[in-house]
């Protein structure tokens, strides 16, 4: 899985508790819009 440097190191300066909760409802998001196509 690729993701962007500055995307990580974001994360992983602020937090990765939210990183990973965004991260997550990205995911949802993405799995939503692909059913709904």
């Amino acid at each position: 899985m690729v993701t962007e440097p500055s995307l990580c190191r974001a994360g992983r300066y602020e937090a990765p508790s939210v990183a990973h909760l965004v991260l997550s409802l990205a995911l949802l998001f993405f799995a939503v819009a692909v059913s709904m196509l």
